[in-house]
């Protein structure tokens, strides 16, 4: 089956091979991709590729040692050993290609040091090295005979190199130039090895690797004696362990080695278990922040929220262990990409007991095969259960194809609601009092309905297509919400260069959740109605976020303000910045008091998406309390998707069925390539519309 598979990829690889160089410019800043490797997701449609890696250096907005799946691959470099790929967001440079093995590895198996450099210098890539790497990697390879300055020069370029490609977060590559920059005769620097080639052992180990990291520990314990000749750092070791026989290695025998905190998690029994565990381990502030938001307690949504927002948090104390442990209890079971993510961490992780059932549960996951549990939000639970149902199947029927299933769709949860207003403040019996009453008596007291989200795999790939240069973007958006549960998201602020399609992306997503958008014009504000006024004032209004859930009938709508970095700033009637800061804090916002029905209302649930060309212009205080998407201009090569989304945007303003409606033809967009240089979606627009009106005109010749 894999070698079917592994034939099928490599089919559509050679499909996407472009027959011309990449130029050097356009290569020289393009983010590194390091430990790469195909795949095929199992989403529709059929034959997109996409790459997985680990982020070298070189990328904007992902700092580097994250691991990351890229957007669909839309060609590659043609060479055997490919320098480059272009998907659909971004332009990478490939460096070291994962194996079954890792580079280290490979290079410790080499008959020799120079076999060695050559392996690892050709892995690791000269069009990834910067110009400082490469001018230190030439001397190497004039290096002369096996005299003591020889070894010398060899070791201090090999650590240069080493020091470098750690700084840029090749740690893959870095692990390698280490080896070729050790002493064998330097015990500090064997302890060192040791422990960078027990991280990386295969499952199974390969008795030769065992027997080098065997010379190693000799080495590194200096308990067998080291000729002044012996300095090669891939012969020594073998030749050390050939002096002292010993016992057969065995990987599961390591002395010293730990396993990673989201493994010691994921042994546990479920999510709240594996979440206890997180916990014991992290820091004291981390652990207090989330028993005060009650993370264990919390609803799905919320917690995938917090969940992911201590991730951000523990990454930035460089405790990325136990971030990975909280990404991973909260990921959506049914989602593949996401336990295919999961598969792929644990798949990295060394060798330690209980590892492999934790593989298969996830690996289930990830092909679609759902084990019946009593939460369906739990995905430690159900990976465990789909592991050890396939391991009973197996083991009384081996050839079964029982639990092959995939079920039509995911159960449902129940139904949720919100009493937003359960009473009525102030004297009842003047004038404005009854006009509140009036005005709110439907849904006083009255518990209001939770837009819920629908299926977000179709949605995400819908807004991916109409959206090619946000698909990170469109995927934070939608990164806390589950299927089937009330639609949540974090306060967030859009930020972009006019034209860039900020609305555009929030009333497309909100239109495609099926919740609803309320706008309002920042840039028109110069003072503090948007909090409300007092009944008493001739013009007394609600809340505008409460004047929304009474007009959508829903407790948790969407609120866009546009412009929020040009809203005014003067004080004598308040101001939009200053009336937003109470809503955008959940506590406060639960029991907001609204100066117009004078009682306490709750909007907790109601969303906020801001928009504004420059972040700097927003104030501190409300820009604290923002999630910042920093949205990307689209370039030239996503013109062909944009256009057919307006299209099909244009036809349906105009009440017509966008099947209907041609999308621009070959002529057309090369007409709009010279007309667009790229950015501005709202110019694309123009230029579409004008393409358009200009096929109508001669129609009617």
């Amino acid at each position: 089956m894999a070698q079917t598979e592994n034939i099928r990829i490599g089919d559509l690889v050679a499909g996407l091979r472009s027959p011309r160089p990449l130029p050097p410019p356009d290569l020289s800043g393009a983010p590194v991709l390091d430990e790469w490797r195909w795949h095929e997701p199992p989403a529709e449609p059929a034959g997109r590729l996409v790459l997985s890696g680990v982020i070298a250096a070189g990328h904007p907005r992902i700092p580097p040692g994250r691991m990351i799946v890229t957007s669909t691959v839309r060609e590659i470099d043609a060479s055997d050993a490919p320098r480059w790929a272009r998907t659909t967001n971004s332009l990478f440079r490939l460096g070291v290609r994962k194996g079954a093995m890792p580079l280290v590895l490979r290079a410790a198996l080499a008959s020799d040091w120079r076999d060695a450099f050559s392996q690892v210098v050709d892995a690791t890539g000269a069009h990834t090295l910067c110009r400082d790497a490469l001018e230190r990697c030439r001397p190497m390879q004039l290096a002369g005979g096996d005299d003591g300055p020889a070894w010398r020069s060899r070791r201090t370029v090999a650590r240069s190199v080493t020091m470098i490609l750690r700084t840029c977060g090749r740690h893959c590559a870095a692990d390698a130039w280490e080896l070729l920059s050790s002493d064998p005769r330097d015990s500090a620097h064997a302890e060192t090895i040791v422990g960078i080639l027990e991280h990386d052992l295969p499952r199974p180990c390969p008795s030769q690797i065992a027997e080098i990291i065997r010379g190693w520990r000799l080495s590194a314990a200096r308990s067998v004696p080291i000729h002044e000749d012996e300095r090669d750092p891939i012969v020594t070791p073998r030749a050390i362990a050939a002096r002292e026989p010993c016992a057969p290695f065995h990987a599961r025998a390591l002395p010293d080695v730990r396993p990673p905190a989201y493994i010691e998690a994921l042994r546990q029994g479920g999510w709240r278990d594996a979440a206890h565990s997180l916990l014991r381990q992290a820091p004291e502030n981390v652990r207090s922040n989330l028993e005060r938001s009650g993370f264990l307690d919390a609803v799905p949504s919320e917690r995938r929220r917090l969940a992911r927002r201590t991730a951000e948090d523990l990454e930035r104390i460089g405790r990325d262990d136990l971030a990975v442990g909280f990404k991973i209890i909260v990921v959506d079971p049914f989602n593949r990409d996401e336990t295919k993510w999961v598969h792929d961490v644990l798949d990295k992780a060394a060798p330690f007991d209980g590892s492999d059932l934790l593989l298969q549960g996830w690996l289930l996951l990830s092909q679609g095969v759902f084990p019946h549990t009593e939460d369906d939000t739990d995905p430690v639970a159900m990976a465990r259960a789909a592991a050890a149902a396939r391991l009973a199947v197996a083991a009384t029927d081996p050839e079964s194809q029982v639990f092959n299933h995939v079920p039509s769709q995911r159960p449902q949860t129940r139904s949720l609601s919100r009493v937003v207003i359960s009473r009525l403040g102030g004297l009842a019996n003047t004038v404005a009092g009854r006009e509140a009453a009036q005005e709110f008596k439907a849904i006083v007291g009255q518990a209001l309905p939770l837009a819920k989200a629908p299926a977000l795999a179709p949605l995400r790939s819908k807004l991916a297509d109409e959206f090619p240069h946000l698909e990170e973007e469109i995927d934070v958006l939608l990164a806390a919400m589950l299927d089937g549960e009330p639609i949540g998201i974090a306060p967030t602020l859009l930020v972009g260069e006019p034209g860039a399609g900020k609305s555009r992306l929030a009333r497309r997503l909100a239109h495609g959740l099926g919740v609803a958008l309320h706008r309002f014009d920042a840039s028109g504000s110069a003072d503090n109605a948007f909090a409300g006024t007092p009944r008493r004032w001739s013009t007394g209004e609600p809340c505008f976020p409460l004047e929304a859930v009474r007009v959508s009938g829903s407790a948790n709508p969407w609120i866009l303000i546009e412009e929020i970095d040009k809203c005014g700033v003067g004080r004598q009637n308040g101001s939009l910045d200053r009336a937003l800061l109470g809503f955008l804090e959940p506590e406060n916002a639960r029991a907001y008091f609204d100066p117009y029905l004078e009682s306490a209302v709750d909007l907790g649930c109601v969303g906020y998406v801001l928009t504004a060309n420059d972040a700097k212009a927003v104030a501190k205080p409300l820009r604290d309390r923002l999630r910042l998407i920093v949205l990307p201009e689209p370039s030239i090569e996503h013109l062909p998707q944009l256009a057919r989304a307006i299209v099909d945007e244009i036809a349906a303003e105009a009440g017509g069925d966008p099947r209907w409606s041609p999308h621009l033809d070959d002529g057309e967009l090369a007409i709009a390539e010279t007309l667009w240089p790229g950015g501005s979606v709202r110019q694309l627009r123009t230029i579409v519309t004008r393409i358009l009106s200009g096929r109508q005109s001669r129609a009617r010749q």
